[in-house]
């Protein structure tokens, strides 16, 4: 036999025990799956979801291979979403509104957002110390990709309201995003030590953590916030991913499981869970979940397909147990 053209060494830790028959794979089917590797690093999800997708219909049996991808596509949405969630916590009394800061706000809902931020800096130039002007100002670049110009105003918002945790959120948001990882996890700390419980920053500094290649260190950070909000699903579903990059998938399996405990309603959840007991031979609990997705969505191709593949196997696994 050749030699294997595509060893596994040269795929990311976490995938490499999805790749069956790589011998077999071809030279096409590995282009698209290296393609959508480096994609997804760069956070192009769409782009790299289309290259895995192409391998696998080139080469079927790198099906369970989207599971991964799957779960870290939803673990990067669920980082993501938290940038919104913290500005929308963050309502100033309409009363006591600037009337530029409103003005600001109004474009912004409406993406007229070369005006919302001419709006912002009129405030900030009336009145340097209108911290709710620098807030959205800051958020505005964040959501436009203008990390560097968030950076500035989030540092000089930091250093005329030592207090405001949120600012040192989101910069450490910024910071994130320009992968300038020490800056990024000195800022999330501070708000820590104002705020422990502070959710959405315990989770990127985590994130940090991991991007840093530092597994350990992020599980822990992720167990701390477990012991402060024991219901928090993305805690589990973190700790999970983290432990499939270390390719430990059986200790990663009882975090997705916890997470389809508290968030039945998470299809994706399930979704992975097949993935990873069908290719641990647990056709039993593997159907059991796909079942449970098809049964809020009667049409998801995947898990039909999961089924089809399955059921025989299950059917035989039951054969044997009699």
């Amino acid at each position: 036999m050749a030699d294997n053209p595509f060893p596994s060494s040269s795929l990311p830790v976490g995938l490499t025990a999805f790749t069956p028959d790589q011998e077999h794979l071809s030279p096409e089917a590995h282009t698209h799956l290296r393609e959508g590797i480096g994609l997804f690093k760069q956070r192009r999800i769409e782009e790299a979801e289309r290259e895995i997708v192409n391998a696998i219909d080139i080469h079927p049996q790198l099906a369970p291979l989207y599971n991964v991808f799957a779960l870290l596509k939803i673990a990067r949405r669920a980082v993501d979403t938290l940038k919104e969630s913290v500005y929308l916590a963050l309502t100033t009394n309409p009363e006591f509104m600037d009337e530029h800061v409103k003005a600001g706000i109004e474009h912004m809902e409406n993406e007229r957002f070369d005006e919302a931020e001419a709006s912002f800096l009129k405030a900030v130039s009336f009145n340097p110390a209108n911290t709710d002007a620098h807030f959205r100002l800051g958020f505005l670049h964040i959501s436009r990709k203008q990390y560097t110009k968030a950076v500035e105003v989030f540092e000089y918002l930091t250093r005329i309201d030592a207090e405001n945790i949120n600012a040192f959120f989101m910069l450490g948001i910024a910071y994130s995003e320009l992968r300038e990882y020490y800056p990024c996890i000195s800022n999330l700390q501070y708000a820590l030590r104002l705020q422990p419980a502070f959710v959405e920053a315990r989770l990127t500094l985590a994130d940090a953590y991991h991007n840093q290649g530092k597994y350990l260190i992020s599980i822990d950070e992720l167990a701390t916030l477990e012991q402060y909000i024991p219901e928090e699903d993305t805690t589990y579903l973190h700790r999970g991913m983290i432990l499939m990059e270390l390719e430990r998938f059986d200790e990663a399996l009882p975090y997705f499981e916890k997470v389809v405990a508290l968030k039945p309603e998470v299809t994706e959840a399930h979704e992975l869970l097949v993935g990873l007991y069908e290719n641990a031979g647990n056709y039993e609990r593997a159907i059991e979940l796909a079942q449970q997705v098809l049964a809020l969505r009667p049409d998801n191709p995947d898990m039909l397909a999961a089924l089809s593949r399955m059921l025989p196997q299950g059917a035989a696994s039951e054969s044997t147990a009699s």
